[in-house]
């Protein structure tokens, strides 16, 4: 548009100044500009773009349409030319998440020439580095005439997203135990019973309360004879995990957070224990569902704005997302507690998409969704920052009559505190009498089991 805006100026001066080497010229690069553009779309619209991604390494365990850390993808960009001409250049840039998310192999950018009818296939590899919920993609590609008069760009194909799974650390072994009385596990203290698991009958003995008799056993044998209950707890746990803005110093520490939320939770289900999660944190599909999305490019300025308009239409002319409603944007992430393994992967998968929220901060979310907290579960809160009002908040829990038990994620303290002389983030949670363990990294959470959160 420059280009022709220019020339028909200079043209218009050359006819009033009578300058016919001018005129001349002039109409000769504005030919060459219309013809330009007009092979330009031409080119264009006989381009043809499509994008495959094959999983290269992938766990056996791992469930279908999920990728953990440390897997990659095999990516093919097919490039057709379909027009009746030769497209002289063809710019092409897939968009691809940050370096700290993912390692790219090769290069997801390229200029490739194209004959008539010719077909191009350009390859490279993603690798994940951690969990979370990436695009990969749009796909951006930009053609021209010969001279780089005009050039027009194009976001081909839509993002793909692909779902990492959090890292799984193996628990040492144990058996569940808590010092509730009542529920599915056998406890360790045999201080009280469970009066709704029979473990069997035995001869009458005075002082055994009314309640207890038999009846059936006692009218086939003709004697009194007495139940006799099983010890048993209610175990299990939901995992209170603290993703608020802020809430963790440095990403490491959120992402061991998520590793042992998930770790202990595996630990649960295999023994056949429910496991929960509540979150403050936010969906990452729900955001890219209400926010849309946008391509990352590394191409020069012009280009990027350019990109970014293309971005904008392509959003619009896929489905309008609906803005969220003013209680939907503030909802936690809640999957209620369940038992059995079948039940681990929405669990994993929430973690996966779990991204930091200034919604709502932690103790909010206990002073106003106790509906979600279930009684016979112990409440894990798993955080970094001990302050007054959250150590408040876990106190207020365990008068409630809650079983309370803190995982502190503390990456950068590797040394073993003086307990003699608490550490000062600490002291809130000895004062209110909440129990704790620390994880500092992978090993320290090998070398828990899931019995620490209920003993």
């Amino acid at each position: 548009m420059k280009w022709t805006s220019g020339t028909v100026l200079v043209l218009i001066l050359g006819i009033v100044l009578g300058m016919g080497y001018l005129v001349l010229a002039m109409y000769m690069l504005l030919g060459v500009l219309l013809l330009s553009l007009l092979l330009s779309r031409r080119w264009d619209d006989g381009l043809d773009l499509q994008r495959d991604s094959l999983a290269l390494v992938r766990r056996d365990d791992a469930p279908l349409g999920a990728l953990s850390a440390g897997d990659g993808l095999k990516v093919s960009i097919t490039l057709a030319n379909r027009g009746l001409f030769r497209i002289p250049w063809v710019f092409f840039e897939d968009s691809v998440p940050d370096a700290a998310a993912v390692r790219i192999r090769g290069r997801s950018m390229g200029v490739v020439r194209l004959r008539r009818r010719e077909t191009h296939i350009h390859e490279y590899r993603v690798e994940f580095r951690r969990r979370g919920y990436h695009p990969l993609g749009p796909l951006l590609v930009e053609t021209g005439d010969l001279f780089g008069l005009h050039r027009k760009f194009r976001i081909a194909t839509v993002p793909q997203f692909f779902l990492v799974l959090p890292r799984l650390v193996p628990l040492s072994g144990g058996r569940i135990a808590s010092r509730r009385h009542s529920g599915d596990v056998p406890v360790l203290r045999h201080l009280f019973e469970d009066p709704t698991r029979i473990a069997g009958v035995r001869p009458y003995v005075p002082g055994d309360p009314f309640h207890r008799i038999h009846w059936k056993a006692t009218a086939r044998t003709g004697e009194i004879h007495s139940r006799v209950f099983e010890h048993s707890c209610t175990s299990g746990a939901l995992f209170l995990l603290d993703f608020g803005r802020g809430a963790w110093g440095r990403p490491a520490s959120g992402e061991l957070a998520v590793t042992a939320v998930a770790s202990f939770a595996r630990a649960l289900m295999e023994k056949g224990q429910p496991a929960g999660l509540l979150s403050n944190g936010r969906d990452a599909a729900e955001r890219y569902h209400h926010e849309g999305w946008a391509g990352r490019f590394t191409t020069s300025t012009d280009r990027g704005r350019s990109v970014a308009l293309s971005s904008r239409k392509s959003v619009r002319r896929a489905p309008e997302p609906s803005p969220a409603p003013p209680e939907r944007s503030c909802a936690p992430v809640h999957l209620p507690p369940r038992s059995g393994i079948v039940h681990l992967f929405p669990l994993l998968e929430a973690l996966a998409r779990l991204e930091e929220s200034d919604t709502v901060t932690l103790v909010d979310l206990l002073r106003h969704h106790t509906n979600l907290l279930p009684r016979h579960c112990c409440m894990v809160p798993v955080i970094e920052q001990v302050t007054d009002e959250v150590a408040l908040a876990l106190g207020m829990l365990r008068e409630r009559g809650y079983a309370v038990t803190a995982l502190l994620i503390r990456s950068e303290d590797h040394a073993r505190p003086d307990w003699a002389r608490p550490p000062a983030w600490v002291e809130p949670l000895l004062i209110e009498g909440v129990d704790f363990h620390i994880v500092n990294d992978e090993d320290s959470l090998r070398h828990l089991s899931p019995e620490a959160l209920f003993a």
